[in-house]
């Protein structure tokens, strides 16, 4: 039974590498080139792995085949990782910007920025399954706080270093990839019993 697992993960993984790949090249790095500098082959290898992952995971979660603690630290760890580039790998800015206008991002999505946007919502959408692996007995009340805590520290970081602007409107994009993440993770989970 254990020989079988492994030669199931085995072949997951190269569909997942093929599809992942695929996907990155033809998709995933058209639209990151458009909002993100990939400047050193190890960032775009990063990329790459990331699709590959999400790719493996998703065929698991379809085949319901259970995810193994190795799997989902590896992925919460990519996660980490992606997040503080999200935030965090820009040029700096120069100044400390405060946008306390929480529609802001009607005026970005016509100003061509419909990417910038839809990465904003992205972000956060894992949110809700990475604090589930890690914390089951966690309640929702307490992830969202969780979550506000994770957002607004981010917001204010990018501020004091300059790296970003502290933005009302970001906030409200966060809170709505974290909705969608969390309507996504239980709808899975009632679809797949038993892959956590």
């Amino acid at each position: 039974m254990n020989k079988n697992n492994g030669l199931k993960n085995i072949v997951l993984w190269i569909v997942s590498i093929i599809i992942g790949f695929l996907c990155y090249r033809f998709i995933g790095l058209h639209i990151i080139d458009r909002i993100y500098n990939i400047n050193n082959v190890y960032k775009g290898l990063f990329l790459c792995f990331c699709h590959i992952d999400l790719v493996y995971i998703l065929l698991k979660c379809i085949f319901k085949i259970k995810l193994s603690y190795l799997e989902k630290m590896i992925t919460m760890l990519m996660y980490f990782i992606l997040m503080s580039l999200c935030f965090f790998d820009r040029i700096n800015i120069g100044e400390r910007i405060i946008s306390l206008d929480p529609f802001a991002f009607i005026d970005s999505a016509y100003n061509d920025s419909v990417v910038l946007l839809f990465l904003n919502i992205a972000v956060f959408i894992p949110f809700y399954t990475v604090v589930k692996w890690l914390k089951q007995n966690l309640n929702d009340r307490m992830i969202f706080i969780l979550f506000i805590l994770c957002a607004l520290s981010a917001e204010v970081l990018q501020c004091v270093t300059m790296r970003g602007m502290l933005d009302l409107a970001d906030m409200i994009l966060y809170t709505l990839g974290y909705g969608a993440g969390c309507l996504a993770y239980k709808t899975v989970m009632k679809f797949v019993k038993g892959s956590e």
